[in-house]
């Protein structure tokens, strides 16, 4: 093993900050950075939490799911689609199972 990431005396660094010197007197704290910016609930206008985000709560991720699931909310398609065949509609030239024989 090579002597990377170890110290003359045989220890393990902790990484970049562990290798630079500490300033007498100095609190040893991490400062968290946030990775997002803070953003309101598109429920009711909370700030957002980070076990429901983008919601302030479960409640209201739940009452998205539940717009969507019911269709109020819907993305828009392009002129194509609407051309195309729906989901209820049967391929062309299918015969159904219950329709009379012919002879």
């Amino acid at each position: 093993m090579s002597g990377i990431g170890k110290k003359p005396g045989g220890k393990r660094t902790g990484g970049a900050a562990a290798d630079l010197p500490a300033e007498p007197g100095a609190k040893q704290s991490a400062k968290l950075v946030p990775l997002r910016p803070r953003r309101e609930c598109p429920i009711c206008g909370k700030k957002a939490t980070q076990a429901a985000y983008p919601f302030c709560s479960i409640r209201c991720a739940d009452i998205d799911l539940d717009r969507w699931l019911s269709g109020r909310y819907r993305v828009a398609g392009s002129a194509d689609d609407d051309n195309a065949p729906s989901a209820q509609s049967p391929p062309a030239g299918h015969v159904p199972d219950d329709a009379p024989e012919n002879g």
